[in-house]
């Protein structure tokens, strides 16, 4: 019989969730580009550089350990609850149209 945890280690999802922020900051940067990115900040392509190197990725686990996540500024943010809601909709939505084609059809 396996002694391993059956929940995984806190700190262990931590970690995997800034390494997710920071490939997808990283991403985002390489299509950007440092040099625009810089721009837009007021300090040079290296202070940036620097920074992704330096101290990226402790900023992603930061944000990681405070239950924070990244996304493009025009992403829509959705709460579970939220979600599950218009999931109840949509079910309603499609379950009262199975209907009435199953009357069309009777």
């Amino acid at each position: 019989m396996s002694t391993e945890k059956v929940s995984p280690d806190p700190a262990e999802n931590t970690r995997k969730a800034a390494a997710e922020i920071e490939s997808e900051l990283l991403r985002r940067l390489a299509e950007v580009k440092q040099v625009n990115a810089a721009e837009c900040m007021g300090v040079s392509g290296s202070t940036v550089s620097r920074f992704a190197t330096d101290d990226l990725g402790k900023f992603c686990l930061f944000l990681a350990s405070i239950g924070y996540r990244v996304g493009p500024a025009d992403a829509m943010m959705l709460s579970p609850e939220r979600i599950e809601m218009l999931e109840d909709i949509a079910a309603d939505y499609f379950n009262s149209k199975r209907a009435q084609r199953r009357k069309v059809v009777a």
